[in-house]
């Protein structure tokens, strides 16, 4: 519907060459509801779960770490990328690439939105790189630490700037367009009149993908591999100093090491198919020719990504399994006393009412 980060769907790969819409494939109330029942899960799971990450580094002064902020970094990302893609998911569900406004909400949706939804995705896979850097000065460098907490949080605010400034030329190609035959309001990517729009959507996708895919899924790949051969291979010396002190070291960086590699695979093979689709659909054939059910499925993965990540981190941490039992117990208990206020409250005025009418 939107851009081509595979954020969200693009209006242009619903599109034939010669721009005829193609549709949005089985339009069947079951086929309707199934969509919307999947989207409103993760919307939920995503926002509710990252919500929570976030809560509970922020209540735990000992997980106020340089790592967790960055884990916190990529929820916020998350969260936010949750709260602009999904809603507008089950908006294409029943109204196809119809944006069903127009004027400058129409712009806005197009342009804003868009580059919100590509520029979290992108925060969120620059926040993993990082992680990765910070995992291994962690491992390569114990006894100094190079990513301090200040360092982190200025890092991070850089991770959002360049986002915003690599994803920038959303802003300029995305526009709202009125089909001529049906008069449906819709969203594209025209490059003209500075470029050639077919080159240059080309071009962008490609640039997207070796920027915000391929380069950080190389980088940690190659980081995530040395920390594996330094963790199994033992660092002679630390271990001469304190034998029982270098082995927790080494099981606690285990657990955490198979939580980022896990996030890391997740990612990479969630996200890979809709970038098939998008090379298939520049340099192959037409988008047409794709099921829509593939294409459907495709987005389904990518952006199922980050609702998954906070049950990864619960899974394999158990300070974030605490904090989430805290939260929950906090939410029942504050739901009962709330039950019971209101129980007392119910039961104060219907004496007061019983004595009045004596």
């Amino acid at each position: 519907m939107f851009n081509n980060s595979s954020a969200s769907i693009n209006s242009t790969f619903f599109r034939d060459k010669n721009g005829a819409y193609c549709g949005v494939g089985n339009n069947s109330v079951t086929a309707k509801v199934s969509k919307t029942i999947i989207y409103f899960l993760l919307f939920v799971a995503a926002f509710v779960g990252n919500a929570f990450i976030a809560i509970i580094v922020y209540k735990t002064r000992q997980m106020r770490t340089t790592t967790n902020y960055l884990i916190v970094n990529t929820s916020a990302s998350d969260a936010v990328f949750a709260v602009v893609t999904m809603p507008l998911m089950i908006k294409f569900i029943y109204a196809g690439e119809n944006l069903l406004v127009s004027g400058f909400l129409a712009q806005v949706i197009c342009k804003l939105v868009s580059f919100l939804q590509s520029s979290t995705v992108s925060t969120s896979t620059l926040s993993l790189t990082l992680i990765a850097f910070d995992r291994f000065f962690a491992i390569m460098t114990p006894l100094k630490t190079i990513i301090t907490k200040r360092l982190a949080r200025l890092l991070i605010g850089i991770i959002w700037f360049v986002s915003f400034i690599l994803n920038s030329p959303i802003l300029y190609a995305n526009t709202v367009l009125t089909d001529s035959k049906t008069n449906i309001v819709y969203c594209s990517e025209i490059w003209e009149p500075l470029f050639n729009t077919k080159r240059a959507s080309k071009a962008y996708t490609v640039y997207l993908f070796v920027l915000f895919y391929l380069l950080p899924i190389a980088t940690m790949t190659l980081l995530y591999s040395m920390i594996v051969y330094e963790l199994w291979r033992g660092n002679k010396a630390m271990e001469h100093r304190n034998k029982v002190s270098y082995k927790r070291f080494q099981q606690a960086n285990k657990k955490v090491l198979f939580m980022f590699v896990t996030v890391v695979v997740l990612f990479a093979l969630f996200w890979l198919p809709n970038y098939i689709y998008q090379f298939n659909f520049y340099f192959g054939r037409d988008a047409c020719a794709v099921p829509h059910f593939v294409i459907f499925v495709g987005y389904v993965f990518a952006h199922a990504t980050s609702a998954i990540n906070p049950f990864i981190y619960c899974i394999f941490s158990e300070n974030y399994r605490k904090g989430f039992s805290r939260i929950l117990r906090s939410c029942v208990n504050s739901a009962t006393v709330m039950r019971h206020q209101k129980s007392f409250s119910t039961g104060e005025e219907r004496r007061a009412i019983e004595l009045n009418a004596l």
